[in-house]
């Protein structure tokens, strides 16, 4: 795993978000100078750039599912008696309609 990778891990959500919208500002600028004809400064940025910004949409997703795998994978409570229990249930049910009767 690269550094930029490791850096970007270590930042929170809103960390992330913000530095993407600077990141996607950049990139529409350097595009800008790219359609107009003047040559940016760096022509490698734009590159780096774009790669940054799918780091964080890839670190942004797989906390995303992680989360999914975390919430679902909780224990689910155990439903109090079983099929036996509720047949038995189902009879004192029947029988106390019989007696009524």
């Amino acid at each position: 795993m690269s550094k930029a990778m490791n850096g970007l891990k270590a930042l929170n959500e809103t960390e992330l978000g913000s530095r993407m919208n600077d990141m996607k500002k950049e990139l529409i600028k350097l595009n800008a100078q790219v359609a107009t004809g003047t040559i940016p400064k760096k022509p490698a940025q734009i590159k780096s750039i774009r790669k940054n910004i799918a780091r964080i949409l890839f670190i942004t997703r797989q906390r995303e599912i992680e989360n999914m795998i975390a919430s679902s994978a909780r224990p689910k409570e155990k439903i109090s008696g079983s099929k036996a229990e509720s047949q038995k249930l189902q009879k004192k049910q029947k029988s106390k309609r019989e007696d009524k009767k």
